[in-house]
């Protein structure tokens, strides 16, 4: 299963907008930066606030486990 990372600036906002459109918030947060949320057909997702520590372009990078088998995180190139 694939897991989709979204960066977003403002993780309330995005949060509150991904609930209004149907998405259910998951039990258990991993990280004060991120929000794991269902969609309405349940596959999960995860919205993901900038830590402030780098900003600029983001690759894909393949976790090799984490929440989900082949799940991806969004780190920052350096």
């Amino acid at each position: 299963m694939r897991l989709l990372d979204f960066q977003v600036d403002d993780l309330d906002a995005a949060v509150a907008e991904a609930v209004a459109g149907g998405a259910v918030l998951a039990p258990d947060q991993p990280q004060d930066h991120v929000r794991v949320l269902f969609d309405p057909a349940g596959h999960p997702f995860r919205l993901c606030r900038e830590n402030g520590s780098t900003r600029g372009t983001w690759d894909p990078v393949d976790s090799g486990g984490g929440f989900g088998s082949g799940s991806q995180e969004w780190r920052a190139r350096r």
